[in-house]
């Protein structure tokens, strides 16, 4: 993984084992999510382990025109 890689949200890409990303909560969800992600920051420790990860990304629902957008930090 590194900074700039992405794939799709949602549709065949995102099960060709590429990874995926796909929000829902309180009830909501999309049946059909479409978009896209990009690694912003990714950081591992010498032993391998993920120290730090963003990301940025942008959901579409039902395939309509209205966007959710945004980005994602972890820090272990």
């Amino acid at each position: 993984m590194a900074a700039g890689d992405g794939c799709c949200i949602g549709g065949a890409g995102a099960r060709r084992g590429r990874g995926g990303l796909d929000v829902h909560g309180d009830g909501r969800g999309c049946t059909t999510s479409t978009g896209e992600f990009t690694v912003t920051r990714p950081a591992r420790g010498d032993d391998g382990a993920v120290e730090a990860f963003a990301a940025t990304f942008v959901q579409h629902c039902e395939g309509g025109a209205a966007a959710l957008r945004g980005t994602i930090h972890y820090y272990a």
